[in-house]
């Protein structure tokens, strides 16, 4: 069974290895120094039946301000941008050993679920997130669209997170 649990001191971090040693280096060292400064929200999955304490990924969740293409209701070419403060994704990963296994999709379900949870609270009119184009196609299933792709930023809609995540 896999729950999420926030970061933690006793989570064992030392063996996860997404892979990417900037990922792997946020979760070792950065994370919960930000986490406790308010900076961030890190939440680690984890297989009950591995144990409590070793992820097996993690979301990182943060508010951010970006520049948000509006499309032009007279002109539906024009895109216009407005600043909007909104929920960022900042980070996700999943440990190597549970490649292929749906683990990806289980963290970016999490992070939406979290994100829509805290719209309820605060006015977050969607999530921002920057990718690469190779983690790009797991974000397109969830309807995040590109907004710059050129720097890999996408966005997701607050009311196609809701849809998602079937949070009223």
């Amino acid at each position: 069974m896999l729950i999420f649990e926030e970061l933690a001191e006793h989570h064992a971090l030392t063996q996860f290895r997404s892979g990417n040693s900037n990922l792997d280096g946020y979760l070792k060292q950065e994370a919960l120094a930000r986490q406790h400064r308010g900076e961030v929200r890190v939440f680690i999955l984890l297989d009950v039946n591995q144990g409590h304490n070793r992820p097996l990924g993690y979301i990182a969740l943060a508010a951010t301000g970006y520049y948000i293409p509006t499309l032009d209701s007279d002109d539906a070419s024009v895109a216009q941008e407005t600043f909007q403060y909104v929920a960022m994704l900042a980070f996700l990963a999943r440990d190597v050993n549970w490649r292929g296994q749906g683990i990806g999709k289980v963290l970016v379900l999490e992070a939406i679920r979290q994100c829509v949870l805290a719209a309820q609270h605060i006015g977050l009119p969607g999530i921002f997130l920057e990718t690469t184009k190779e983690g790009a196609p797991l974000y397109e299933r969830f309807g995040f669209s590109w907004i710059d792709q050129r720097d890999g930023y996408m966005y997701l809609p607050m009311a196609k997170a809701r849809a998602i995540v079937d949070l009223k």
